[in-house]
């Protein structure tokens, strides 16, 4: 890099400080003329200037994807939990779904029993014959109090 300063000329005192002054200066490889180190500085002005736009085009761009990955990620998390909230409710509904046909199968079971049975047994056992709402009125129960789970037991 050229330091801006005049070369002396070999062996020559003042005089040669004045004419080196005029139309060379020390470059790289010797003496250069004083415009083509003029033209050397500004081009790497120049290009100093490029890398120092290029670095900041480059964090503007960085920190604009990073916001995009951001967004990116938070919509997958919104997605994800959706989808696990949609499983849930189908997996409370199918419970559900099956513990209604379990109930309707036990009073099935207990209707053909009890028409199967003699009469005086059929006095000593009894039948409740609306079992369906007896759950209902069970589940909702739990349910008042917070029970997380539904009622799987008839007493």
């Amino acid at each position: 890099r050229s330091s801006g300063r005049p070369s002396p000329a070999k062996g020559a005192g003042a005089a040669g400080l004045r004419g080196a002054r005029v139309g060379r200066r020390q470059g790289r490889g010797g003496d250069v003329p004083a415009s083509a180190l003029d033209l050397m500085f500004h081009f790497e002005q120049d290009l100093q200037e490029e890398r120092r736009a290029l670095k900041k085009d480059q964090k503007m761009h960085r920190s604009k994807a990073m916001k995009y990955l951001m967004e990116t990620n938070r919509r997958r998390r919104a997605f994800e939990e959706r989808q696990k909230e949609e499983e849930a409710k189908e997996q409370r509904f199918r419970e559900k779904v099956l513990q209604e046909r379990k109930i309707k199968f036990q009073e099935a079971t207990a209707k053909f029993q009890h028409a199967h049975q003699s009469f005086s047994q059929q006095k000593q056992t009894g039948l409740s014959i609306n079992c369906y709402s007896e759950y209902k009125l069970l589940f909702f129960h739990s349910w008042v109090r917070g029970v997380k789970r539904p009622v799987t037991r008839i007493v």
